[in-house]
């Protein structure tokens, strides 16, 4: 299952790939549910089609999430993304690096977006020529990577 962050359904619907989210189980929280589509973005009416067809809005406790939220000093829609992974042994999919320190420190799965993509590449649900033209996609619209990451996911991906 993966437990996906807003920050990943906002660039994937950016480039209208959403879709590749489809190759497991999705799930997310009403936080992150209210910062995409309540809210919203560029592409909210995407996000909105994908949680009304199948990305499951699940609960949590908001109570154990704020009380996680003020110890670690994040935001609660991270701490209910944490709880969640926890809860259903999900992988957590996001761009955001102080929220996958502590998923990891808490020993949650995580993945980075770009991970994600190549590891797509990997298991053969797209191919490396695609994975590269989804990250150029992703950066061009927006998603913030180092150079130096870039140029080691485009080596790799045109190996």
């Amino acid at each position: 299952m993966l437990v996906v962050d807003s920050c990943v359904l906002i660039h994937l619907s950016r480039i209208g790939k959403l879709d590749l989210l489809r190759v497991d189980e999705c799930c997310t929280t009403e936080g992150v549910y209210r910062e995409t589509v309540i809210e919203g973005y560029r592409g909210k009416s995407q996000i909105s089609e994908a949680f009304e067809e199948w990305i499951i809005k699940s609960h949590i406790d908001m109570g154990i999430a704020s009380e996680i939220a003020e110890k670690e000093g994040i935001e609660k829609v991270d701490a209910t993304l944490i709880l969640l992974a926890e809860q259903t042994e999900g992988v957590l999919l996001t761009n955001d690096k102080a929220l996958i320190a502590l998923a990891r420190s808490r020993g949650v799965s995580c993945l980075w977006l770009t991970s994600f993509l190549l590891k797509l590449s990997k298991d053969g649900k797209i191919t490396k020529g695609e994975a590269l033209k989804i990250l150029y996609e992703l950066v061009q619209s927006g998603l913030r990577i180092e150079a130096k990451i870039y140029a080691i996911l485009e080596k790799k991906l045109r190996m």
